[in-house]
């Protein structure tokens, strides 16, 4: 979009166009202008995106590593015994 229009707003198209469309040669610098500003604007913004995104991936902390564990314990009761197994996952 903007190159196109960048490419109207050449000196050189502007002259080609003649002094009877002056006008539609001044409105094509500004449509090429305002385009390239929004451009600028728009790359400028993704970039800061993606830098933030990446200080924010970088600077997270970390999850602990999970261990797997079973273990056998006694289990005494008021009338019975016996092993039980414990885990964490």
């Amino acid at each position: 979009m903007a190159s196109s229009a960048h490419a109207l707003a050449t000196p050189a198209a502007v002259e080609a166009a003649g002094q009877e469309n002056f006008d539609e040669g001044q409105k094509a610098v500004r449509d090429g202008r305002s385009k390239a500003t929004i451009s600028t604007v728009l790359v400028i913004a993704g970039g800061a995106a993606i830098a933030a995104g990446a200080v924010i991936y970088l600077t997270a902390p970390r999850a602990r590593e999970r261990t797997t564990a079973l273990r056998l314990v006694p289990v005494i009761d008021d009338t019975s015994a016996g092993i039980g197994l414990i885990g964490a996952f």
